[in-house]
């Protein structure tokens, strides 16, 4: 197999997953009763969600420190994920 379907093929699993998972997202809410938009809705969630993971990423990966992320975390309406540690930059 070449590169090309290697990566083909990647894709086309990496769809399906993201497909089944917004299916059982979709299943869920439906069930449920649950709202898409608005405060405490499927979407706004969802979305809480993806950038609270995006900027832990970032975070971790340009070396800040725990509690400016818990402080970015706060400022969004989030819990923080931990305690800073008692050495960290507030």
């Amino acid at each position: 197999m070449t590169d090309t379907e290697n990566a083909s093929a990647v894709e086309s699993v990496e769809d399906r997953l993201v497909d089944e998972g917004v299916e059982r997202l979709m299943d869920r809410a439906d069930a449920s009763g649950a709202a898409l938009l608005g405060e405490g809705g499927l979407l706004t969630e969802v979305t809480r969600a993806v950038l609270e993971r995006a900027v832990d990423a970032e975070m971790k990966e340009e070396g800040v420190g725990l509690a400016i992320a818990n402080r970015l975390r706060h400022a969004a309406g989030s819990r923080p994920t931990a305690e800073p540690a008692p050495d960290a930059v507030r």
